[in-house]
């Protein structure tokens, strides 16, 4: 049973309301053309690093960036190149797509991936369940037929 009074959910619960501000100011400013894809991938990532400096610098619990393991750091490089690509194609399948709702749709799928490869590969995953894979795969199909026939 999920409990929803847990930190996680209502992380979950505020990261829906982020990535739907996030995504729709995103489109919103395209499709205005007030900047062009290129110019808000440049300027977001550099008011999101500015961000991060501020969230360093402000930490309560002063952590120092010298005692971070080499192999540590250069595994949170390889994510922040990862999120960077992330935002890239992100950002410019939303620029292209007539409909906000397509790429997020098809980014949907990564639902399906991260709970196969999380349910064989990290021990702290649940095991495997087809029941929970397939209303994955149920949620994921539903959303895209939304999408498909949100016209009609």
């Amino acid at each position: 049973m999920i409990n929803i009074y847990s930190k996680w959910f209502a992380y979950s619960i505020l990261s829906i309301l982020t990535v739907l501000i996030y995504d729709l100011s995103r489109k919103y400013i395209l499709d205005k053309k007030i900047v062009k894809v290129e110019e808000m991938i440049m300027f977001l990532s550099i008011f999101i690093g500015v961000l991060g400096l501020f969230h360093l610098l402000l930490y309560k619990r002063k952590h120092n960036m010298i005692n971070i393991k080499r192999n540590t750091l250069g595994i949170l490089f390889l994510v922040a190149i990862s999120a960077y690509a992330f935002n890239i194609c992100y950002m410019s399948a939303i620029g292209y797509s007539p409909d906000v709702t397509l790429p997020v749709v098809i980014i949907s799928l990564s639902a399906i991936f991260t709970y196969l490869y999380s349910s064989f590969v990290f021990k702290a995953s649940p095991n495997f369940n087809w029941k929970v894979l397939a209303g994955v795969c149920f949620t994921v199909l539903g959303i895209g037929m939304v999408t498909i026939y949100f016209d009609e």
